[in-house]
């Protein structure tokens, strides 16, 4: 079952959830296609500019970095133009929506008993909305060159170094293993649970941001180093999940499939998106990756 696209409504008002893939969908570069909740708590998904997930990236930031519970509400106000609006919630609403989006991820529903959530998520919006319409739409203030960033003009007080922040690769809902861990990434929490954020390419070559065990990381990191220190070598870190947790292990690399894994890695640093198709040499070593685990298993 796929996620419904959001039908043309006025005004919409929506919940952005994640940035989500659909199939084998390619997007220009200056969209992204969101998970989002309508007001009738139905699933869905809706393109927005590229321009506006920066914004909807630097409120998040700064509502972190403040330790504030939220939600980022998107009023439409045009065809899939959208002004993103950070609503404050309690600890119950958060949990329910983050409920939502690991059922939204995992069996692509809605449970009827949260639904009550996304309605009072979406009331708290509607104060700022009503003042976005008397501001903008009713003054005939918007015209078709307005950006979504000229919107927020004294809405938002996160600064104008956000398209300065390293991008995100566009969440997938299933990973397919094994994946190669390209670099590590920053925390942006002071504590994640013995988590390590990692940019991994997986099996489908798709950037996905993950996170994996602090120590099986670090057991694997050393074992490699130990090996490629020896000669004038190559490597890559490797790992699967399954039922019973993470299986790390590791490839040696030549310097062609090497050079292929950072023209990825710096693709994506300066773009946000990965090379398609990825390039031959970086498929191999997906597919020695393949190999290495299968041969573990027996």
């Amino acid at each position: 079952m796929m996620f419904n696209l959001l039908k043309r409504n006025s005004l919409n008002r929506l919940i952005f959830l994640l940035p989500v893939r659909i199939s084998d969908e390619i997007l220009p570069e200056d969209q992204v296609r969101m998970l989002c909740c309508t007001e009738k708590a139905d699933l869905v998904t809706t393109l927005i500019s590229r321009s506006t997930f920066e914004i909807i990236k630097s409120f998040i930031r700064e509502l972190e970095k403040a330790s504030k519970k939220y939600a980022i509400l998107g009023i439409e106000v045009r065809p899939q133009e959208y002004v993103p609006v950070p609503v404050y919630i309690d600890s119950e609403h958060l949990m329910a929506l983050e409920n939502i989006a690991e059922h939204a991820i995992n069996r692509k529903i809605m449970p009827w008993v949260l639904k009550k959530y996304v309605t009072n998520i979406i009331a708290l919006g509607d104060i700022k909305s009503k003042e976005i319409i008397e501001n903008y739409i009713l003054s005939d203030n918007i015209d078709s060159n307005l950006s979504s960033h000229e919107l927020l003009v004294g809405l938002e007080d996160a600064g104008d170094n956000y398209l300065s922040d390293a991008p995100i690769p566009i969440y997938k809902a299933q990973l397919h293993f094994p994946a190669v861990i390209l670099k590590k990434i920053e925390a942006t929490e002071p504590n994640e649970n013995g988590l390590q954020r990692v940019l991994i390419l997986d099996s489908d070559g798709d950037l996905v941001i993950g996170k994996v065990p602090i120590h099986l990381l670090e057991s694997e990191e050393r074992e490699l180093d130990t090996i490629i220190s020896k000669g004038d070598l190559f490597g890559c870190i490797t790992y699967t999940r399954e039922k019973d947790g993470y299986i790390f292990n590791h490839v040696i690399l030549n310097r062609l499939q090497q050079n292929a894994l950072d023209t990825i890695l710096q693709q994506y640093e300066k773009t946000g998106s990965g090379e398609r198709p990825i390039p031959l040499y970086a498929r191999e070593v997906l597919s020695r990756a393949s190999i290495i685990f299968k041969a573990s298993y027996y």
